[in-house]
């Protein structure tokens, strides 16, 4: 990360940055104070644990995927596509004798938010629901919708002065980047500015950011606290930093 909230320009860089993000889940000898066992995870933002007397340990990961492992060796016994991620833990519950396992999936959480760039691998669907299992359960889940993806915005836009994008990234920062990612990503809870068709048009946008067109949907209006003249830049940002994303796509494109 460089000064003001903007990211390095380089393609490469940025993609290390959900490569960096691995993670493990641990399974600790608290007496020896030694690590048993560890699963590798992909990404960062990986759920929590339930442990259960029949010696399973049960773990949502980061692409969405439940599972339930060995609790002795961590040897994966079963595992469900839940198509979404989840970071809060499940639990278990028994019913005439019949137990059960019960966990909340959804797009949830800070790093879905304000993740950006690092989270470009994740599920990324429209709706949590909550998934309950049990054994001999024959339930079928259809594969939930998930957001349409959108070509990066800005095609006609002039490329913003190289001098000025700095400052510009500045006001993203402040006002946009905490719920729509650095980088002009979203986690894809929040609308992708960088692909947004609303942020492209200076007149849509500003009815938006400082009119409040969509305050019933939870976006704020900063009103009179945001100049006009900072929203000219942050647009210009946004411009810059869907270039780059256009790039990017074509790069993924011809792999």
């Amino acid at each position: 990360m460089v000064a003001g909230g903007q990211l390095p320009k380089n393609l490469k860089i940025r993609g290390g940055f959900a490569k960096a993000l691995n993670a493990r889940l641990l399974a600790w000898d608290v007496k020896n104070q030694r690590a048993v066992w560890s699963v590798a995870h992909d990404t960062g933002g990986n759920g929590g644990t339930l442990a259960t007397a029949g010696n399973l340990v049960f773990q949502s990961d980061g692409q969405g995927i439940f599972a339930a492992y060995d609790a002795t060796d961590g040897r994966k016994l079963w595992s469900f596509n839940a198509y979404a991620t989840t970071q809060g833990g499940p639990i278990t519950y028994s019913i005439a004798g019949v137990q059960y396992v019960a966990i909340a999936v959804g797009n949830g959480g800070a790093s879905w938010l304000a993740g950006g760039v690092t989270t470009p691998q994740r599920p990324a669907t429209m709706q949590g629901m909550v998934l309950v299992f049990k054994l001999g359960g024959n339930a079928k889940m259809a594969e939930p919708k998930r957001f349409p993806d959108q070509k990066p915005a800005f095609a006609a836009f002039p490329t913003p002065d190289a001098r000025t994008v700095a400052a510009d990234a500045k006001g993203y920062a402040i006002y946009c980047a905490s719920c729509h990612g650095f980088g002009a990503v979203s986690g894809r809870v929040m609308p992708d500015l960088g692909r947004s068709p609303i942020a492209e048009n200076f007149n849509a946008l500003r009815t938006v950011v400082k009119g409040g067109a969509l305050l019933g949907n939870g976006m704020p209006s900063f009103g009179p606290e945001l100049f006009e003249q900072d929203l000219h830049k942050i647009q210009a940002f946004l411009a810059d930093e869907a270039k780059l994303l256009s790039m990017g796509d074509q790069r993924a494109a011809q792999k």
